[in-house]
């Protein structure tokens, strides 16, 4: 239990922060498609390439932990599954300040 405990904390730390830093990435993705758009559209993707390989590594990662501390794969998953909800409860929680 403080294994499956300690995996769903470190993971919700590390989501919370990527999730964030996304966030932003996205958001300024966003405007440079918006400016680029007038002459040429479409030749900004919507979501930068290094937020997709940033989210494996932090699933990656996250299932190394768990590997390291010797798991079973349903408890990984519950862990990481714990971690995202966590973190996204976070990010959403009202009067929060960005």
């Amino acid at each position: 239990m403080f294994r499956l405990l300690l995996s769903a904390g470190i993971s919700a730390a590390s989501w919370f922060e990527y999730l964030s830093w996304a966030r932003e990435q996205t958001e300024g993705q966003i405007s440079k498609m918006q400016d680029s758009a007038f002459d040429t559209p479409g030749t900004e993707p919507p979501v930068p390439s290094s937020t997709l390989i940033a989210a494996f590594s932090v699933i990656a990662g996250h299932f190394a932990l768990t590997r390291m501390l010797r798991m079973r794969r349903g408890q990984s998953v519950l862990s990481l599954l714990l971690g995202v909800a966590v973190a996204v409860l976070l990010l959403l929680r009202p009067g929060r300040v960005e």
